[in-house]
């Protein structure tokens, strides 16, 4: 069937050659042209260019033009002249670029390498919105005839994009390697668009990736699309819309019916296991233990299988992950059921090397964690964008190094849409971008809880910058409700214009209700008329054992301008109080004269480990409350690590401070309960470790790795009750020096364990 496929696209092709004129195309001169492009400018509609071997490193542009572009292989069949001619983007513009050509017209291409294209900038000086890197297709008939299209990336169709009104017969090609800032790593359908993909010489696709439908991204506006292909990246593609995705138009949600799939082999065998990834694995590995670790992240993504009753992780050890070193691919595509775990916040980096974004999952991925990663060196584009996601978790995760450079950026460390997702341990930090987290609306009208996290020295990349902008969506009956809890938001600048009021810290409108519990806000600044905290659009927060302090020009502003906002403060130190509140129009404000103070909070400031920890002195100790909103619960520890809660008393700010007496009050008393701490947590290069035993027993005090491997046996001996304190050095059991990282340090006694304490190793 394939022969006799090709015979009659031989002949159909050789009857085309005698009725119209074959101009060459040789880099030596000896034929009609030196460059593709010089022959597609000069010849006619039904012409003919043949090029020959070669690499020609050109952006080609075929507009309003029916041409036939063939390689050798047009002519005689052989395919070893298919790897020989090849057409280089150069990391210019796109590769090939084909508009208006009418149907009753056609461009005829075959033959060809396309690769190393990075999209058509149809939006002047936007790069994050290129589309097409090997070929973008707007209005045209096209066939695409044995080329192999690969290595080409863009915002939107990595290989190719197909725009509007195009008809593409699609026969013989292998689309592999191209990535996608957004989607359709593969291909991406954007409009009335139909394939045609020949069931007589089958194409191939696979190994294609982008942040939502890694392969083909199919239009709900196109025609049934029937895919049949030889090679695929996995055999069953179904999986949460992982490798295809059927667009919704705009409800969120994938449509289902537009598409089947007929696949013969598969690139990749998936499988149902956990699995390991190194920054010097190697992804002819089988991942499934660290001896045999994977290199690519997005490679071990494509690899594990979705499954609800089996979740997996991804372990990623320590090192450098970037495109430059081990050939990674970014963004990632989160996937249902699966989590990514480094080995360590500080060490596991992901670099973007300054070229779009981290994690792209705007699809229904769910139940999935991202953990202990540092997320460096973004650009033009958001770290982490997630949409229409339930159930996930980001912890313990570092964005730092963003650097945006468009004037019209919006870009930010975090960007959440309809997505039920908690957040802890947080740090975005050292940015250039309008912000650290933009959330807009829940899912299922479930709350945002961003705790035990850190924004600092961030400031814009044009003029705003603002660390958390959370507002819900006008179609939702219920207030969204964000808890900001415990959380450190201090040294970020914001260079917004006079009017609206601009805010450096928080930003909360659209019947939004805030709970800021336990935080820190230091020192931000607005360079024109702002606030550090910003309430509007008949929004409400709580300021509940809270600093505010050394923000300018205010501390907070309450902005009516679309209904009456409502304030609520108590156990808090806001520098200023009352009168350093830009009000606009008429709110409401409920000030607990007899718990708020308005002095000096004496923070321990520059050159301590953590600068806005309370000094001894400080009006803050011991006057916060524990008379919570309903549902809201402090962490076990503040942000240095620390017990939050001493003696049954709470601290105001995101740090409590650890009075020296109280600890000794607790010696004397009756020891009751089994418990371990330790100090300083974070530490560097030694932490104390205290032990309360209420009873006598053969007692083992051991330190493990997150793997569960033991590092150290600190104690193993029979012990009396009472009180005791061991130093860990930060060695394992032969005297080495161990990594950064997290520990744990697990108490038994009697054989049971009683007691585990989290440790912390920076160095």
């Amino acid at each position: 069937m394939k022969l006799k496929f090709y015979l009659i696209c031989s002949i159909c092709l050789l009857s085309t050659l005698l009725l119209s004129t074959t101009w060459h195309i040789k880099q030596d001169g000896t034929g009609n042209f030196i460059t593709i492009q010089e022959g597609i400018d000069f010849c006619a509609n039904s012409d003919t260019l043949l090029v020959y071997p070669g690499i020609y490193f050109e952006n080609l542009v075929i507009i309003e033009k029916a041409i036939t572009l063939g390689s050798l292989y047009l002519t005689t069949g052989d395919e070893s002249y298919i790897s020989q001619t090849m057409i280089d983007g150069f990391q210019n513009e796109c590769v090939v670029r084909i508009e208006s050509v009418p149907n009753w017209n056609e461009v005829y291409i075959s033959g060809f390498i396309i690769q190393n294209g990075i999209g058509y900038m149809h939006i002047p000086n936007r790069p994050d919105k290129r589309r097409g890197g090997g070929f973008n297709i707007d209005a045209a008939a096209v066939t695409i005839f044995k080329c192999i299209i690969q290595n080409n990336k863009a915002a939107f169709g990595g290989g190719i994009y197909l725009y509007e009104n195009v008809n593409l017969s699609f026969v013989g090609n292998t689309v592999k390697y191209n990535r996608a800032l957004k989607k359709g790593g593969g291909i991406y359908m954007a409009g009335c668009v139909n394939i045609s993909y020949s069931t007589e010489i089958l194409n191939n696709i696979y190994l294609n990736f982008a942040g939502v439908a890694s392969d083909i991204f199919v239009s709900y506006l196109s025609p049934f699309q029937e895919i049949g292909v030889d090679t695929f990246t996995v055999i069953d593609p179904a999986e949460g819309y992982y490798f295809i995705y059927p667009a919704s138009g705009g409800a969120g949600f994938p449509q289902p019916g537009l598409f089947s799939i007929d696949i013969q082999n598969a690139k990749i065998e998936q499988v149902d296991q956990d699995l390991y990834v190194s920054a010097d694995g190697d992804n002819s590995n089988s991942g499934i233990s660290a001896d045999e670790p994977l290199q690519s992240i997005a490679y071990a993504l494509a690899m594990i299988r979705s499954d609800s009753l089996m979740q997996k992780t991804i372990h990623v050890t320590d090192g450098v992950y970037s495109v430059s070193q081990n050939d990674q691919y970014f963004p990632l595509h989160l996937k249902s059921y699966v989590s990514i775990v480094g080995e360590s916040r500080e060490n596991t980096i992901l670099d973007a090397e300054l070229y779009g974004g981290h994690i792209y999952a705007y699809d229904p991925q769910r139940d999935y964690a991202i953990k202990n990663l540092a997320l460096i060196n973004s650009r033009n584009q958001d770290n982490i964008t997630i949409g229409e996601n339930t159930g996930g978790m980001i912890d313990n995760v570092k964005i730092t190094g963003h650097h945006d450079t468009l004037a019209e950026s919006s870009f930010c460390g975090l960007k959440i849409y309809f997505t039920d997702i908690s957040i802890n341990n947080l740090v975005v930090e050292n940015n250039l971008f309008v912000g650290g987290l933009y959330y807009y609306s829940p899912k299922y009208g479930s709350e945002l809880n961003i705790t035990n996290s850190i924004f600092r020295n961030n400031a814009p990349s044009v003029v705003a910058c603002k660390q958390l902008f959370c507002y819900r969506s006008a179609s939702l009956s219920d207030s969204l409700i964000v808890n900001v809890i415990n959380t450190e938001i201090t040294d970020n600048l914001d260079a917004s214009y006079e009017w609206p009021p601009a805010e450096v810290g928080i930003f909360i409108t659209q019947e939004t209700k805030a709970n800021i519990i336990n935080c820190t806000i230091g020192n931000n600044e607005c360079i024109n008329n702002g606030a550090a905290v910003h309430i509007m659009h008949d929004s409400e927060a709580n300021i509940i054992n809270s600093v505010l302090y050394g923000d300018t020009p205010y501390e907070i502003c309450l902005n009516s301008i679309n209904g009456a906002c409502s304030l609520y403060a108590y156990n808090s130190l806001i520098d200023g109080g009352i009168g350093n509140i830009l009000q606009l129009g008429y709110n409401f404000i409920n000030w607990d004269d007899e718990t708020m103070l308005d002095e000096d909070p004496l923070w321990l400031g520059p050159g301590a480990d953590w600068p806005y920890a309370l000094s001894e002195d400080s009006p803050c100790i011991d006057t916060g409350t524990l008379e919570l909103p309903p549902g809201i619960e402090l962490p076990e520890f503040d942000l240095a690590g620390n017990p939050r809660i001493v003696n049954g008393m709470v601290d105001m700010g995101a740090y409590e401070y650890q009075d020296s007496v109280s600890v000794k009050e607790n010696i004397f008393k009756p020891i009751t309960q089994t418990k371990i701490s330790s100090y300083p947590n974070p530490f560097n290069p030694s932490t104390k470790i205290s032990l309360s035993l209420p009873e006598s027993g053969n007692i083992k005090l051991e330190i493990f790795n997150v793997k569960g491997q033991k590092v150290k046996t600190l104690m193993d001996a029979y012990s009396c009750k009472g009180h005791f304190e061991i130093i860990w050095r930060s060695t394992d059991d032969n005297g080495k020096k161990v990594a950064s990282g997290n520990y744990f340090a697990k108490l038994k006694v009697n054989d049971k364990t009683k007691a585990v304490r989290k440790l912390i190793l920076l160095k």
